[in-house]
């Protein structure tokens, strides 16, 4: 036997540690620990015993599922471990050497997941002696919690509100007396997920930002806020993220929008969302600013969301390092933004020399990953990657079709070296031969090609053309002998080693056609694909049978064109 719990109050929630009238509420019984027997574990040093109780949390926690409660922006997630830290405690039930070294253990005692019953608050608060503090506030914590924290307000190093707005409450107003307190140690502060989401919410409330009322401030994530652009709030920050929030007071010029940027040299995350950069400066002065680069040295994520001509206008100020990720996103205009002319991909882009959209960065040099999704035509974006793990993102809103979005992708990207270029077509978003040719021939160091054909109903057979080098015919057959135009063109991705389609809509003689694409490469001297798969999908089961029919037909001589064929078909019912 090694220890019993005396049912009481809980005292630390989602841990099965209860209390009596005690002050930590357990009882023990002697067990190995007490004994003359010493068990092996307890002739590790202190520290490891220590680190193990972390390491137990974090497991303990995680197997409850409560350990990855996730605090999001957009599609650009901020993730906070919730709801785990408090699971070693059960640990102090073992023996009574146990439950001393965690008593004696401040920092252990030092994250504290704040929730409605403020037993384990006061617990911890007392716990945790002088060391800084987390502080995770959960729904419906604030109104009892804070008064109990303010005492502790310059012990705080991180403090997170959890979902502080809901459709049913508003907790902010609870929060204030401790967002407007100084704290000297404050290094963190998140609301790292709102549902405000109407223009007449932004700008709910003002806080005091500034380095005399947060001196160690470094980590600022924030949605619907008033947030001043000036040096005494931004200046010294590693990461700052605005969401649906505003700048407050008169609008300040672009070249001093950038004065303050360039000030900010140690920020490493700047995400600004929602047309902030637009609330902030005068948009009308855009084309007189100074011609100038900023250049932040360690930023490593850069996030906007406005309208078309201030990003574009930033990103020709910018000098990004190799590595910055980089994610645009679209808004669509705001009265009062200079005109835009079409919204599509190009337009948050700014002009080069030359008078063509490109990305001002060196990242281009190295990019070797393209992705491109055209669900609908509300819906796609652009995603390119490097192997120094650095990527850029572009989500226009707009009306953008699936050839549109191939011939903006390559016009924006040409020449970057892609190996790799995953294309993902959703419900009309059929492309033609041109828009295929186009793309295929500004990459042609691609080895391996992805078409994800998702609910789309056309067949590939524009795909198939386009990679088997043939001439655009007025009307592609598939079922056809020769479904191509005989005027062959010079053949397309010389590297291609790797072919997928998923989701290729039958059509007899589909087959044949995959058969005649790799024929006319093999023909224009092109070596073999490693691998060619096709996943073939239709609506009824007595499809199969023509499928396997063609298979068999063609078996031979797709073997001689490529190394391995993986063919196969499903049902899909029509929508």
């Amino acid at each position: 036997m090694i220890q019993r719990i005396v049912e009481a109050d809980g005292c630390a929630e989602g841990t099965g540690l209860t209390s009596d009238s005690s002050s930590d509420g357990i009882e023990l019984v002697d067990g190995m620990c007490g004994s003359g027997n010493v068990a092996p574990i307890d002739r590790l040093p202190n520290e490891v015993l220590l680190d193990i109780f972390t390491l137990y949390g974090i497991i303990e926690g995680r197997s409850r599922n409560t350990a990855w409660e996730g605090l999001y922006l957009g599609n650009d997630a901020y993730t906070v471990e919730l709801g785990h830290r408090n699971h070693w405690v059960s640990l102090m039930l073992v023996c009574r050497f146990w439950r001393e070294l965690a008593l004696a253990t401040p920092y252990l005692w030092q994250e504290i997941d704040v929730r409605s019953s403020t037993k384990w608050l006061q617990l911890a608060l007392q716990r945790s002696r002088d060391a800084h503090l987390t502080l995770i506030f959960h729904p419906g914590s604030a109104r009892a919690a804070v008064p109990l924290v303010l005492p502790h307000a310059q012990r705080i190093r991180r403090l997170i509100l959890a979902h502080p707005f809901t459709k049913r409450k508003v907790e902010l107003p609870f929060f204030l007396p401790l967002l407007r307190t100084p704290m000297t140690n404050l290094y963190e502060l998140a609301l790292p997920y709102i549902r405000v989401q109407p223009e007449t919410e932004r700008g709910y409330a003002v806080l005091p930002l500034s380095q005399k009322h947060f001196p160690g401030l470094r980590v600022l994530h924030l949605p619907g806020f008033a947030v001043r652009w000036v040096p005494s709030v931004v200046a010294r920050l590693r990461c700052l993220s605005l969401q649906t929030s505003t700048s407050p007071g008169p609008l300040i010029s672009a070249d001093r929008f950038l004065d303050i940027l360039e000030t900010c040299e140690s920020l490493e995350d700047l995400q600004l969302r929602d047309g902030y950069i637009f609330s902030a400066i005068d948009v009308e002065g855009l084309d007189d600013a100074q011609e100038r680069i900023v250049r932040l040295p360690r930023l490593r994520k850069l996030v906007l969301g406005d309208q078309p001509a201030v990003t574009s206008w930033l990103l020709s100020r910018l000098d990004l390092p190799l590595c910055t990720s980089l994610h645009i996103i679209g808004k669509p205009p705001t009265p009062g933004a200079p005109p835009t002319g079409k919204i599509g991909f190009a337009s948050f882009l700014p002009r080069d020399h030359s008078g063509r959209h490109a990305l001002p960065m060196p990242l281009l040099s190295t990019v070797t990953h393209g992705s491109i999704t055209v669900i609908s035509r509300d819906s796609s974006d652009f995603t390119v990657t490097s192997d120094a793990a650095a990527h850029v993102t572009i989500e226009p809103v707009a009306q953008v079709d699936g050839n549109r979005a191939l011939v903006e992708f390559s016009e924006l990207f040409a020449g970057a070296a892609l190996r790799d270029l995953q294309v993902f077509q959703g419900i009309s978003a059929s492309t033609d031969f041109h828009a295929w040719d186009a793309l295929f021939r500004a990459f042609p160091k691609i080895r391996s090609l992805i078409l994800v054909r998702g609910l789309a109903h056309d067949s590939p057979a524009e795909l198939l053309q386009s990679l088997g080098g043939g001439g655009r015919s007025a009307d592609v057959d598939v079922g056809a002998d020769n479904p191509w135009d005989d005027r062959a063109s010079s053949a397309v991705l010389p590297a291609l080693s790797s072919l997928a389609v998923e989701g290729a809509w039958y059509r007899p003689g589909l087959v044949g056609s995959v058969l005649v694409m790799l024929n006319r490469r093999a023909t224009s001297g092109l070596p073999p694909l490693k691998s060619l798969r096709f996943r073939v999908i239709g609506t009824r089961e007595e499809l199969k049978q023509d499928v396997l029919r063609e298979l068999g037909a063609h078996e031979h001589a797709l073997r001689g064109t490529a190394r391995r064929v993986d063919i196969s078909y499903s049902v899909r019912s029509t929508l």
